[in-house]
């Protein structure tokens, strides 16, 4: 089994992870750690006393994760077991055992809390890499080859504030009109209210333009497992 981590995050990026999971806002968090409005705005290098600032307001922040994206994202001394996603208290649970499911069953995740039915469930695994992921789908079809092959597993964490999301990540998105799709997201040239869905095989599936009201539920995709 291989397990690939998105390594392509740049530090802000992962910042925008964090406070998607912690429902801070961008506007807070820069008044906290004392930088302008468009600190968060665009990838960049970050200097070292910003750095230490950060980790200073917010010490939950595991700095290795937040330097290279490796670990988990938050230090946490409170452990609970966990059996069914519904049970799980904390998102951080070292033994936190994620559910995997079919990508079509997506639809069916509660909207309130991420819920799955047991009856697709195709079982429940532990895996500390993706503590921080509320479960695992099972990728299905060609159109994200190379880098998603028929059969991966994904894993996948629900985005609290869809205004928060990082152009050119994988996504798995829940929609109105084409039911549940993986795609990576671009912003619209001329449209703010539209985004771009692009496949990894362009050659294949071209790119589809979409309405931002059309996506009901949106899930970033930290990271991969493929069996070799």
């Amino acid at each position: 089994m291989q397990i690939n981590y998105d390594k392509n995050t740049s530090i802000i990026e992962r910042i925008l992870i964090y406070l998607d999971y912690k429902g801070i806002t961008k506007y807070k968090f820069c008044k906290v750690i004392g930088v302008s409005r468009g600190f968060l705005d665009k990838s960049r290098e970050i200097s070292t006393d910003k750095y230490a600032n950060i980790l200073a307001q917010y010490p939950e922040i595991n700095s290795e994760w937040l330097l290279t994206g490796k670990g988990s994202m938050v230090i946490s001394e409170k452990y609970e077991d966990s059996v069914t996603l519904n049970e799980s208290k904390s998102a951080y649970n070292k033994t936190k055992k994620l559910p995997l499911i079919p990508l079509h069953s997506v639809a069916e995740i509660g909207k309130k809390e991420v819920s799955v039915m047991s009856a697709n469930v195709e079982g429940y695994y532990v895996v500390p890499e993706f503590n921080e992921a509320d479960f695992l789908v099972r990728i299905s079809g060609d159109s994200m080859m190379p880098t998603y092959a028929h059969g991966d597993i994904a894993a996948c964490k629900r985005m609290k504030e869809a205004g928060i999301l990082i152009w050119g990540r994988h996504y798995i998105l829940q929609t109105t009109e084409q039911g549940t799709l993986c795609k990576r997201i671009y912003p619209h040239e001329k449209n703010k209210n539209i985004v771009i869905l692009k496949s990894d095989f362009a050659e294949k599936y071209p790119p589809i333009e979409m309405p931002k009201s059309d996506i009901t539920d949106l899930f970033i995709v930290m990271g991969l497992i493929r069996k070799e």
